[in-house]
Parts: structure tokens; sequence; C-alpha cells
């Protein structure tokens, strides 16, 4: 998880989140992102799944970044034909959403 990118929450330095990634880091088997499609049991994939529950879901998906997240929800759902209402203020991932989905 890289935390200093907008790091609005200022998250980045505290040393217990930095501690915790480095030992992650260290135990971790697999770093590749396919991984995470190749193994059925995977940290990412329990963190999805106790995400889900905490939240009432029936599933969860973790993104890499909130632009990841916005683009490939409205490359999903905006198809042709399906009216997207966004204003002038809308973040621009939004926008790049609805433009490559059509």
């Amino acid at each position: 998880m890289h935390l200093s990118s907008n790091d609005y929450l200022c998250l980045s330095g505290e040393r217990e989140l930095v501690n915790a990634q480095l030992k992650t880091l260290v135990g971790q088997k697999d770093l590749l992102m396919s991984a995470t499609f190749l193994h059925g049991d995977n940290p990412q994939a329990k963190m999805e799944r106790k995400m889900a529950h905490f939240l009432r879901a029936e599933d969860g998906v973790l993104c890499q970044s909130g632009w990841a997240a916005n683009v490939g929800l409205l490359q999903t759902l905006a198809r042709e034909g399906v009216p997207v209402y966004l204003d002038m203020m809308a973040h621009a991932s939004l926008w790049e959403g609805v433009n490559t989905a059509r």
C-alpha cells in the first residue's frame, strides 16, 4: 500500500504502519498482482472478505487506487447507450472512466 501519495490522513509517517508494511513485505511469498488470481487464499483475498463482512456486503474488491476504482467501475457500468451524468466538478477519474467505456 502506497501511503504517501495524496496523504490526506498523514499516514505515510506513522511508524506502526511502516513497520507493519515492512514485516509483511519481508514475509510475502507472492508480490505480483497475478498471484492474487493464481492462488485461492492470499492476504488480499482475505482482506477483501473481511472488508465485505464488515460492510455487510456480499463481496469486495481492493483496488490499487481510487482512480483505478472509479475508472474500472465506470468502464463496467457505462456501456454504450447508458446515460451518465457528471457535472464539471466531478473528479477526472470519473470522466476518464466514462470516456474509455465508450
